[in-house]
């Protein structure tokens, strides 16, 4: 059931929709033995104008200097597609992803500015409070896999939480495999089915998006 909307809450904090919009969302892994954390994988939807079309882009790391490479190619992509249009916003579940970029610009000391520009102009949107004011969703949490069920089918893919990319991620580290995702001789497929997970992270938060929009 819908909660009552208060002002600047729920549905009254979104802001306009774009045609520049994108839906973000990151893979980390925790190594336990040296103690770090690696985002090694950045994956985001957006549409083109006329066509509507839903496209995926993954900019991946594997080791600290990559990350730092993936997190410049990331916020480089966004400000391009930012001049084309200035009002998009980036949407994203959760807070992780709106700590994560100003923890890796500092991190790396690289896009500081950017950075510190999207978070003073909200150009970062979480969606969770959002849903969180505005219904009484009756599952034990409001994780984006408690709430996708209002608004689109079951997944298809292989991995299916972020528990198993993590595992994924350490049988990849483990098996000598590509570090290029895909299917063929020259590709991984156990990057291949995290990317998919990440694929249908982006994807679900565009199309929670739209539902709330709508």
């Amino acid at each position: 059931r819908l909660r009552v909307l208060r002002e600047g809450k729920g549905l009254n904090a979104l802001p306009p929709k774009d045609n520049g919009d994108i839906w973000f969302d990151m893979e980390g892994f925790h190594d336990p033995v040296l103690g770090t954390k690696l985002e090694y994988l950045f994956g985001a939807c957006y549409r083109n104008e006329e066509t509507k079309q839903t496209s995926f882009k993954a900019w991946w790391c594997h080791n600290r200097l990559e990350e730092k490479f993936a997190f410049e190619g990331w916020v480089d992509w966004v400000e391009a597609r930012r001049k084309q249009y200035p009002s998009l916003r980036i949407y994203h579940y959760a807070d992780y992803e709106k700590s994560a970029m100003r923890r890796l610009s500092q991190q790396h000391a690289t896009r500081e500015r950017e950075i510190s520009e999207w978070l003073s102009n909200n150009v970062l949107v979480d969606l969770c409070p959002i849903v969180k004011h505005t219904i009484v969703l009756g599952e034990p949490n409001y994780s984006i896999k408690s709430v996708e069920h209002l608004y689109m089918d079951a997944r298809k893919a292989e991995v299916t939480s972020a528990g198993d990319s993590v595992v994924a991620y350490q049988r990849w580290k483990d098996s000598g495999e590509s570090s290029i995702p895909g299917d063929e001789p020259n590709g991984s497929p156990q990057l291949l089915a995290i990317e998919n997970y990440n694929k249908e992270d982006c994807e679900s938060t565009a199309y929670l998006h739209d539902w709330l929009c709508n």
